[in-house]
């Protein structure tokens, strides 16, 4: 059930076009310095955020370093309680009664609620199941961000305004999710968001001072950075949509789903977005 691939992935950009501008920081303070110590500097310097040697080598690094990291954040419990919860939502929209069904999920709504008070909603009740469940992790953090812009990515699909919707409007959207075309998109959303914090947390540790460096000079142009590492993870991500819309249809046609199957997805999620960075490292 969805374990092949679906070809090549049409990325908008190659992996190492998006850390292109990184490696014109590293390549920037390295000039800087060489400069200092004396001779060589300009060499240094010289060969910018161009060369492909140093745009490769960060490139490779940077995945390498968070294909590891993602084979540790299958066990994160902050991860597991925000993909269930996530389960749980769309599920509750199939309900006659919404509001009773999310009141037993732990979710308040008002009868003008908008998507925004919804993923305020989600988030809440992610940190109160951490709290007790453990404190709260890094990876659980990026799972709690990312399952709110899922959310929000997928109903904006729906034509559905931040403000302004009803309740009706709201549940419409939320029951689109719980089908297996609507949790397909709810799967690669999340996941491509999940990976894109992910990776932008590994090159912050890679390549530190990013922000304020000669490849980051403004806000507009760090914001480019991470519009095109978004895109690129969304888009790398379409690698689990289709196996997340048939495992949700199967798993709650035969069981229902509940946290042990739903960890179990999340494992073969995840080492499915392993492999597609291995494989985007090795094409490097």
């Amino acid at each position: 059930m969805g374990h092949q691939r679906m070809g090549d992935i049409p990325t908008s950009q190659k992996w190492v076009n998006v850390v292109e501008k990184i490696a014109m920081v590293s390549a920037g303070a390295g000039g800087r310095g060489a400069s200092s110590g004396g001779g060589g500097g300009g060499a240094a310097g010289g060969t910018g955020g161009g060369d492909p040697l140093i745009v490769n080598q960060i490139a490779k690094t940077i995945l390498e370093a968070a294909e590891g990291g993602l084979i540790a954040a299958v066990n994160d419990p902050g991860l597991q309680s925000t993909f269930y919860l996530l389960t749980q939502l769309v599920l509750s929209a199939r309900e006659e009664d919404w509001q009773g069904s999310l009141d037993k999920i732990g979710i308040k709504l008002d009868a003008d609620a908008t998507v925004f008070d919804l993923t305020a909603e989600v988030q809440r009740l992610i940190d109160g199941d951490l709290s007790r469940r453990g404190r709260p992790t890094t990876i659980g953090e990026i799972a709690r961000q990312a399952a709110g812009e899922a959310i929000a990515d997928v109903t904006r699909d729906e034509m559905i305004s931040l403000f302004g919707t009803d309740h009706d409007d709201l549940k419409r959207a939320v029951k689109m999710m719980s089908t297996k075309a609507g949790f397909s998109d709810l799967c690669q959303s999340f996941f491509g968001n999940f990976t894109a914090r992910f990776l932008d947390s590994y090159a912050s540790r890679i390549v530190p001072g990013m922000a304020g460096s000669p490849a980051f000079e403004t806000v507009q142009d760090f914001a480019d950075f991470r519009e095109s590492l978004f895109r690129h993870c969304h888009e790398s991500a379409r690698i689990v949509h289709d196996f997340g819309g048939e495992w949700f249809s199967k798993a709650q046609w035969q069981q229902g789903i509940n946290r042990k199957n739903a960890n179990g997805f999340i494992a073969v999620a995840l080492e499915k977005m392993r492999q597609e960075l291995k494989r985007q490292r090795e094409a490097t």
